[in-house]
């Protein structure tokens, strides 16, 4: 894991800086303590910063090249099947002067060219050079764990893993892209290829991009094979499903460097730890909670660890440090903080580093076994609407599939924020209609699937690159390698193969009967059984009480403190005169927004207030 900056001239008469790409290089240096190196060449210019993981040997640093110094690659991420990628190029007469998985990268493309990625099995964000006919290909793993952003400025195509770097090159302006400041207040990070810096975008996961003659190419090379229906499951589906499992978990343990584990205590993070164990190997374990019963599951992580026999470390939070946290966890991403638990990540990586370089974590399982519940009830929700509008008194037309989905999935809808914006705001993010049409090329996708996998689509591939983002933000800030084992593309594709019952089952008839007259919020994991396959496949292997509980997710008490100790931090920073959240919202209705009669424990409110304050915190920062 790393971090990596390039600069290839799009015209002869481009000219690059080797002082800004050594600059903007030193900008990851969280990302990559261990080692730095720089390639520079009239044509294109490369910087790295390395986390040694695999193949501590200095032989192994980046920018690599192969023997006749024709192809130059900078790299960050882990390639977990690059033993038999070796094994493979040697066969047919590669020579390898490392035992590094970067090496794999440099011969598996010569060997085979850009459709090389398709042979790889990990995470992997990177930039390749062939000076044989002038190339330059970037690259990004299928699902999206690490990440890559993109500006072209003055006939050169700048490309680094964070922001930070592509600001430090010289001439780069700075201004928000309102458009997609409003796609974070719904749906806390910027969709498609735009970023929240106007003129940066980021490559797309699954997507290649080439330049060849100053033109600029960019292909999708994977996607969820949607081509058939599901089937009924059968007992050999469900054993390799898990066998798939167990081998993404083993792959995420390869090393050269300790590795350890997230324990929440629920379901997914059991799992990983229950295949780590599996292994033989010592496990260390890691978990977080905040002070107050209503907020800490430590107990079933501590239920786990006993259970497997691992070194367990707790780590207390409170909310003071958290907030302090996240100017300085803003500043290490670059955006905004869209979920509430990402400086409480931060806060345990941070203690973790202590201990470990790489940890395996449970992200990824809620989007490919329906462990948001609630959310994928949404076409049983629109069912019951449609059979309540043929009675009397009944709601009339009920929305589309994928309107009904939006109104669900929204954090902050439009029809709640574009009254507080200002004409300003309001015009350029334009009924947020980009984020609507990212959403309507998912379901088209899976159009001849049910209305259940088009929601599943969405989360793998929209929903999930965001948390990934959030994952990635939060362990590299402190140079730590989080590996994801249910972001597996076999497994996904395995996942999205099993019928809808597999994953989200009501109890019995009787249940099913119960939710008709029931919100989602009463029946949600009352009348049904999210993530049943996993509980299944497990039932005999982890602790009764974390395998039938219900889903917590990280729980931070946002509303109890925004309506609490920190509502006056709130609401000085928000309303104070200069506020830069202004050129966002009209101050005025902004105030009275926050004002408003709710709930005491409203938690839609909690999040809300924190896009909004983190907003605030991300501007003042960079603008």
């Amino acid at each position: 894991m790393c971090g990596i900056v390039g600069a290839v001239r799009l015209h002869p008469g481009a000219v690059l800086d080797r002082g800004a790409v050594e600059a903007a290089t030193r900008c990851l240096d969280h990302r990559g303590p261990d080692a730095e190196g720089i390639a520079h060449h009239p044509e294109f210019s490369f910087g790295h910063r390395r986390l040694s993981v695999i193949d501590l040997d200095p032989a192994a640093n980046q920018p690599m090249t192969d023997p006749e110094g024709a192809v130059f690659l900078t790299y960050n991420g882990e390639i977990y099947n690059f033993p038999e990628l070796r094994d493979d190029l040697r066969r047919r007469g590669r020579r390898f002067r490392t035992a590094s998985d970067t090496e794999v990268i440099l011969h598996a493309y010569l060997e085979w060219g850009p459709a090389c990625v398709e042979r790889f099995l990990g995470m992997f964000a990177f930039g390749l050079y062939d000076r044989r006919d002038h190339r330059l290909l970037l690259a990004r793993d299928r699902l999206g764990v690490k990440p890559l952003f993109l500006r072209v400025q003055d006939g050169v195509l700048l490309f680094a893993s964070e922001i930070k770097a592509l600001l430090a090159y010289p001439g780069v302006p700075r201004a928000p892209n309102l458009a997609a400041v409003s796609s974070f207040l719904s749906y806390r990070h910027a969709l498609g290829t735009e970023s929240l810096f106007a003129g940066i975008q980021q490559l797309p996961p699954a997507h290649l991009l080439e330049v060849r003659d100053g033109r600029i190419h960019r292909t999708r090379y994977w996607d969820v094979d949607l081509t058939h229906r599901p089937r009924r499951a059968t007992g050999e589906d469900r054993a390799q499903l898990k066998s798939l499992i167990g081998d993404a978990v083993r792959r995420r343990m390869l090393s050269d460097v300790p590795v350890g584990a997230f324990l929440s205590g629920g379901l997914d993070s059991s799992v990983v730890v229950c295949e780590m164990a599996r292994t033989g190997a010592p496990v260390t374990t890691f978990t977080a909670s905040f002070e107050g019963d209503d907020y800490d599951e430590s107990p079933y992580a501590d239920q786990v660890a006993r259970h497997f026999g691992t070194k367990h470390h707790h780590l207390r939070l409170d909310a003071a440090p958290y907030l302090e946290h996240t100017r300085a966890l803003i500043r290490v991403k670059d955006q905004p903080l869209g979920m509430h638990n990402e400086v409480a990540m931060y806060m345990l990586a941070r203690e973790l580093r202590q201990h470990v370089t790489v940890v395996l974590c449970g992200e990824g399982a809620d989007e490919l076994f329906d462990g948001y519940g609630r959310i994928f009830r949404t076409p049983f929700e629109r069912a019951r609407a449609r059979l309540r509008a043929r009675f009397p008194g009944g709601a009339g037309m009920v929305a589309s599939p994928l309107d009904f989905f939006l109104d669900r999935y929204s954090y902050f809808p439009w029809e709640e924020k574009s009254p507080l914006y200002t004409p300003e705001m309001r015009t350029a993010a334009a009924g947020d209609e980009a984020c609507r049409a990212v959403f309507q090329d998912r379901f088209d996708q899976a159009a001849h699937r049910s209305y259940h996998d088009q929601i599943a689509l969405v989360f793998e591939t929209v929903h999930l690159p965001g948390l990934l983002q959030m994952l990635d933000a939060t362990t590299m800030a402190v140079g730590v390698e989080a590996r994801v084992p249910f972001v597996d593309h076999r497994l996904v594709q395995a996942a999205f193969d099993l019928p809808e019952r597999e994953k989200l089952r009501w109890r019995s008839p009787a249940h099913f009967l119960a939710a008709l007259s029931k919100e989602v919020a009463e029946y949600s994991e009352v009348c049904d059984v999210t993530k049943h396959v996993l509980r299944r496949l497990y039932r005999h292997e982890l602790p009764p009480a974390v395998l039938h509980r219900r889903k917590m997710g990280f729980p931070v008490p946002l509303t109890e403190w925004f309506s609490g100790p920190q509502r006056d931090y709130v609401r000085g920073l928000l309303l104070r005169p200069g506020a830069r959240v202004s050129q966002v919202f009209d101050p005025r209705r902004l105030r009275a927004w926050l004002d408003a009669p709710r709930p005491a424990r409203d938690p839609a409110f909690g999040r809300k207030v924190w896009l909004v304050l983190n907003l605030e915190l991300w501007l003042e920062a960079y603008f």
